[in-house]
This record gives structure tokens, C-alpha cells and sequence, in this order.
């Protein structure tokens, strides 16, 4: 008889353990499944904000090429008004250099 009730109580105490292993398993599945999701939500959020980051960069490039050639077309124009300026001020210099000597021009 106490065989029998030792019997017992190891089957009972097995039975236990399983239900409260099967619990703890089904616990921590759910727990995984719920991080797997969460995880799976901060790749799609980050990727997200990778693809937006990756338009910005194109948007931001086409910017400071149109910049550039803005900056090269002033940079020419600057170039050629101080050329224009430093032709201009030859001629000045001749003309006054002519005025000056009136009599030259005369004597041919």
C-alpha cells in the first residue's frame, strides 16, 4: 500500500511538473512571439526612415549640383565684369594719356 501511494504521489507530482513546464513553455512562446513582432516592427520603422533619409540625400544632391552650377555661372560673370572693368580702364588710360598730349595726335 505505501508502494502504491509513493506511486501516486510521483505520478501526480510528474503530472504537476508537465503541466507547469507545458505553461512556462507556452508563457515563454508567447513572449517570443511578441519580441519577434516587436522586432520585426522596428525593422520595418527603420527601414522606413532609411528609405526617407535616402530620398532626402537625392532631394539634397540635386540641390548643391544646381548650387554649384549657380555658384560657376556668377563665378564666370565675375570674371568677365572684371575684365570688361580692367578693358575699360586701358582705354581710360590711353584716352587721358591722348588728352594729355594733344599735339601728337596733330603732327602726323
Amino acid at each position: 500500500m505505501l508502494k502504491k501511494e509513493v506511486e501516486n504521489a510521483k505520478s501526480q507530482a510528474a503530472a504537476e511538473t508537465k503541466k507547469d513546464m507545458d505553461q512556462q513553455i507556452k508563457i515563454l512562446t508567447t513572449e517570443s512571439d511578441w519580441q519577434e513582432k516587436v522586432y520585426e516592427q522596428k525593422i520595418t520603422i527603420l527601414e522606413e526612415v532609411t528609405k526617407s533619409q535616402e530620398t532626402k540625400i537625392t532631394q539634397l544632391r540635386a540641390e548643391v549640383a544646381g548650387t554649384l552650377d549657380h555658384v560657376h555661372k556668377i563665378a564666370e560673370k565675375a570674371v568677365e565684369g572684371a575684365s570688361q572693368v580692367k578693358a575699360f580702364q586701358s582705354v581710360k588710360e590711353i584716352a587721358l594719356e591722348q588728352a594729355r598730349k594733344p599735339g601728337q595726335g596733330e603732327e602726323k
